[in-house]
Formats: structure tokens, C-alpha cells, sequence
């Protein structure tokens, strides 16, 4: 196996572990809110971006507009975004963050780091630099596939 398919399938190998290892605590808590995971990511997606508008959402999750239009429904329902129409064409509407949604987006962030801090207590030192050491390999594949990417 060359260099390249190594790093590739640690970087498969180590995501896939990541993921399982946080995503049943991050959806618990969002369970909490009533958010599916995919009204979370994109609650996510608008606070970091804000001041984005629904075509946005369509090209980062890939989603049709009708999807899009009843997630953003449900978050503003919910008082978690806000939307005005931009004024110099009414067609478009801005989606922003409300305040209440600010805070859970908040708490959201902070889940994967607690579970990670408790997972990595409860290790023994051996297995902390093994964790370390995957990670690094985790994140130079990531650098290796962007730049053969670019």
C-alpha cells in the first residue's frame, strides 16, 4: 500500500471513530431542543455564517429549496433564526441567529469538547499518546488530501 492510500484509510478509520465516538452524545443533547441533526447543522452553518440566505444553505447541504424553506420554517418557529428581506431586492431574505439561538448553538459547540475531555481522562497514558498520536495522523491526512485537492 502506498503512502497516500495509508493516510487516506487512517484518516477514514480515524473520522469514523470521532464521529461514533461524539455524535451519540451531540444528538442526545440536541434531542433536548426538538432539532433533527440536519436543522442542527444548518442552525450551525447560519451562525457561522451569518447574514446567509436560503440558496446558500441549498449549496453547502446539497438539500432542495423545499427542504430548505421547511427546516428554515421550523428554526424560526422555534425563535433560533431570524430572516428579513434584503432591501434592494425582496426576492432574497437574510437568516441570522437569534439570541436564543445563540445560546444553545453555545452549548451545542461545547458537548463534543466535554465528552472528549471525559473520554480522554479516563484513559491511561499510553492510551492518551496513542489518541495524540492518531489525531496528528488525522490531521496531516487532512492537509495531504486538501493540497492534492487544490
Amino acid at each position: 500500500m502506498n503512502e497516500d492510500n495509508n493516510v487516506r484509510s487512517m484518516f477514514e478509520l480515524l473520522r469514523s471513530v470521532l464521529f461514533q465516538s461524539m455524535s451519540a452524545g451531540i444528538i442526545e443533547k440536541v434531542d433536548e431542543y426538538g432539532l433533527t441533526l440536519m436543522q442542527r447543522n444548518i442552525l450551525l452553518y447560519i451562525g457561522r455564517n451569518g447574514g446567509c440566505n436560503p440558496r446558500d444553505i441549498n449549496k453547502e447541504f446539497s438539500i432542495v429549496t423545499p427542504a430548505t424553506f421547511r427546516i428554515i420554517r421550523s428554526l424560526k418557529r422555534k425563535r433560533l433564526i431570524t430572516k428579513r428581506r434584503i432591501q434592494q431586492d425582496a426576492r432574497f431574505w437574510l437568516l441570522k441567529v437569534s439570541t436564543k439561538g445563540e445560546e444553545i448553538i453555545k452549548y451545542l459547540d461545547k458537548i463534543p469538547i466535554e465528552r472528549l475531555d471525559k473520554m480522554v481522562s479516563e484513559m491511561s497514558d499510553r492510551e492518551r499518546k496513542t489518541f495524540k498520536e492518531g489525531f496528528q495522523i488525522y490531521f496531516e491526512g487532512l492537509k495531504r488530501i486538501t493540497q492534492a485537492q487544490s
